[in-house]
């Protein structure tokens, strides 16, 4: 019996470690590593979300914008890529100071 109970609690935290190492991968996936908003995987999800929401009628009115930023490719050619990577972080900044209260997220770049 013992044996029994042991291989259980053995059993229950494998499984509790494997839950956790699973949250925190899907944090990392749902994260962009540049920018720190919301992956384009989570876009994904939400979007998915979003889609059944609407055919359920369970969604009255949302709105989506969509930014892009002007001139990064010049800033990476004249500057270099860590340049343009920190034109992308003030981006994102400035587009999560605007909208305070709405999942923001990137769904270009890598």
């Amino acid at each position: 019996m013992n044996a029994l109970l042991s291989n259980w609690h053995y059993a229950r935290k494998c499984e509790e470690e494997a839950s956790r190492e699973l949250g925190t991968v899907k944090t990392i996936a749902y994260r962009d590593a540049l920018t720190g908003v919301k992956s384009k995987h989570a876009f994904a999800e939400t979007e998915e979300g979003m889609n059944c929401a609407i055919a359920r009628k369970k969604i009255e009115s949302f709105a989506v914008i969509v930014c892009d930023v002007n001139g990064l490719k010049h800033i990476n050619d004249t500057q270099g890529h860590k340049a343009g990577d920190q034109y992308i972080r003030e981006a994102g900044v400035l587009i999560c100071n605007t909208f305070k209260h709405s999942p923001v997220f990137r769904t270009g770049g890598g």
